[in-house]
């Protein structure tokens, strides 16, 4: 069951936009990035979600339409990871880890009226209904002091889950992301078989979001404008096309991430537009 997929972890704020870029990056290969689809965040609650994510996790291929190797990266998959290795023991976990610090003073940077380890009224810090169910909470009002005890969490789980499943789960530092060896070696462990694209612009964050979403605004829009005129057939043929040419200019300029959802084909970009919103 669920052959060839794989599921990416880390606390967020440490690469794992980039490790869903290059991931997707490969022949056959859609990962998503924290479920994104349409523009549309899918976080998955850090607590009591069972049912959604053995749920999210079986759709993920039909979503994607079925390449060779599918996924999602997201950090909120970290308590349910043995529960997926007894439900689907074929699939690989991935992930990336970067210095308590730096992880530490990012969020700070990137939450600045938010605190999502907290239960809290709204009063001091901006309540977030998408992703705050996200985070697990702790009873620590200093957000930097509760960010680096999620970090410690984080890590003494995923030192647990190493340590009793070597064959499932493996850590990489966020660093090796930055070379043709690491990324081989991710592959390697993922049992990657396909063309290997190990020389790119990985990297990658929220800075290139606006080329993201016009693409894919672009795109949805085009795709609604046609419905009228053409067959669905000729439809999906043609959007297929276009979205290979878009998906190779947001790769090869390093605008590849969460936006981007086509593999290298196209065919998942446009399945993930279209099983949505245009299903014949």
């Amino acid at each position: 069951m669920l052959s060839n997929m794989i599921l990416g972890l880390g606390t967020g704020r440490c690469g794992t936009r980039s490790l869903s870029c290059f991931l997707s990056s490969q022949p056959g290969m859609v990962v998503l990035h924290e479920g994104t689809l349409r523009g549309r965040d899918h976080p998955l609650h850090w607590e009591g979600d069972q049912d959604r994510v053995l749920a999210w996790v079986k759709r993920l291929p039909e979503i994607l339409g079925h390449p060779a190797y599918t996924g999602d990266v997201g950090m909120y998959f970290l308590p349910y990871c043995e529960l997926l290795m007894q439900r689907c023991p074929a699939i690989r976990f991935v992930c990336v880890e970067r210095d308590r610090a730096e992880v530490v003073e990012s969020f700070l940077r990137h939450l600045p009226d938010r605190h999502p380890w907290l239960r809290h009224d709204g009063d001091r810090w901006r309540k977030d209904l998408v992703w705050d169910s996200a985070y697990p909470k702790f009873d620590e009002p200093d957000k930097g002091r509760a960010a680096g005890l999620y970090w410690d969490l984080y890590k003494a789980e995923v030192d647990r889950l190493v340590t009793l499943h070597p064959d499932s789960i493996r850590r990489f530092r966020t660093e090796t992301l930055n070379s043709p060896a690491g990324r081989n070696e991710i592959l390697d462990f993922i049992g990657y078989t396909g063309v290997r694209r190990l020389d790119g612009p990985f990297h990658t964050n929220a800075r290139h979001g606006p080329a993201r979403t016009l693409a894919r605004v672009g795109f949805e829009r085009a795709v609604t404008a046609s419905r009228p005129y053409l067959a669905a057939s000729i439809r999906h043929m043609l959007w297929e096309h276009v979205a290979r040419h878009v998906h190779a200019w947001l790769r090869d300029s390093g605008r590849c991430g969460a936006g981007v959802r086509a593999g290298n084909s196209g065919r998942g970009y446009r399945s993930a537009v279209i099983a949505e919103e245009d299903r014949p």
